[in-house]
């Protein structure tokens, strides 16, 4: 049975580690900035995971709309 590349296991390893260390630390951050708000807040929770999927939203929309808009022949003919 082929083993995985003990490098890549300490790279993943490391990766989750780090991820972790700054997950708990933006949550003790978020705790002393947010008055009265736990950082386990379910609805405060769904309501920063909404604003900020309609952020990315609109964010790709308007350039894909404008984008859009253009006639690829015209974008062609100007390079």
């Amino acid at each position: 049975m082929p083993r995985a590349n003990t490098p890549s296991r300490y790279r993943t390893l490391g990766l989750w580690s780090s991820a972790s260390f700054f997950a708990i630390a933006t949550a003790a951050v978020l705790r002393s900035i947010l008055f009265g708000v736990s950082f386990a807040d379910p609805i405060t929770l769904a309501g920063v995971g909404i604003v900020l999927a309609a952020v990315c939203f609109l964010a790709t929309l308007l350039p894909a709309l404008r984008a859009a808009s253009t006639d690829p022949i015209e974008a062609l003919r100007s390079e």
